[in-house]
Formats: C-alpha cells, sequence, structure tokens
C-alpha cells in the first residue's frame, strides 16, 4: 500500500517558516530532499503491514512539480521498486 503525507521535518520549530536566512533544500538536491525542514510531500509505503520504504520530496514551494529529475523519475523509480 502507497500513502501520501504532508509533513514537517526535524528543526520545523527551531526557525522561522518565512525567513529569507533559512538554508533551504534545493528543489533539484533530490539526494537531500528527507532534510527538508518545512512542510513537504512524503510517499511511504507498507508491506504486510509494516513501513517499507519513505520517498520524501523538497519543500521549496516553488519547486518545478513537473520536472522529471527532480518529481518524476525519483517517484516513478521508488513506486515501481514498491510494487514490483
Amino acid at each position: 500500500m502507497l500513502r501520501d503525507y504532508l509533513i514537517t521535518g526535524t528543526g520545523h520549530d527551531d526557525h522561522d517558516p518565512f525567513g529569507i536566512t533559512v538554508r533551504r533544500v534545493a528543489e533539484n538536491d533530490v539526494e537531500h530532499a528527507r532534510e527538508s525542514a518545512d512542510l513537504h510531500p512524503v510517499v511511504r509505503h507498507y508491506r504486510d503491514g509494516g513501513l517499507d520504504g519513505v520517498h520524501r520530496v523538497a519543500e521549496n514551494v516553488e519547486n518545478g512539480r513537473d520536472l522529471p529529475t527532480v518529481l518524476r523519475r525519483p517517484l516513478a523509480a521508488f513506486v515501481a521498486a514498491g510494487l514490483g
């Protein structure tokens, strides 16, 4: 089963979410999306009642959600691995 969530990351309460000096994960930094402190999409895969995998997308609200290398390919690979 796949489920999607919007969650905040570690350290979310430690900074102003609108502050311009806050370090943000770049939208094209797929490898570090899990470090996003602010609200960001997360897809979780469950198998046999237990959590089997987690896929995170960087929180930048200006992300190009249609960019293949940023969202589509990593998410498709995660889904394929979970269903395979």
